[in-house]
């Protein structure tokens, strides 16, 4: 069974592929899956990820349970939150993405990324720390 990560990896490749022929509303849905589901794969890692979480797209709660961000990082988070939802239906609500802010999603992806691994490393790093020390 593959993981949340490599699912999220197999969105973010869709995304590229995406782009590349200039879907850009269908590559921003890709790139929304992949960010949520990168998150919903740390909080799994490290038992975090209960049902309330486990079912939600909100891309900005879940990187609240994670926590230990920045304010920019959070409020990039929540443009990337709308590209599911707000490029997939009519109304008031739906937006056209562009070239633009798909790859300024892919930025924040690789961001994302990065910060969940450096979590990590953290993590590991302090849990060693304290063996050593006691």
């Amino acid at each position: 069974m593959k993981t949340f990560k490599e699912i999220a990896e197999e969105d973010f490749k869709g995304a590229k592929g995406l782009a590349a022929i200039e879907m850009w509303n269908l590559a921003g849905q890709h790139l929304q899956q992949a960010c949520e589901k990168q998150l919903k794969g740390w909080l799994e890692e490290n038992n975090k990820l209960d049902i309330a979480l486990a079912q939600t797209h909100n891309l900005r709660k879940l990187l609240r349970a994670i926590g230990g961000y920045e304010e920019d990082f959070y409020k990039t988070i929540a443009l990337v939150e709308n590209y599911y939802f707000d490029t997939r239906y009519p109304g008031d609500d739906y937006i056209e993405l562009d070239k633009k802010d798909i790859e300024e999603a892919i930025e924040f992806y690789d961001d994302l990324v990065k910060f969940l691994s450096d979590k990590s490393e953290a993590k590991v790093k302090n849990y060693e720390q304290q063996n050593q020390n006691g």
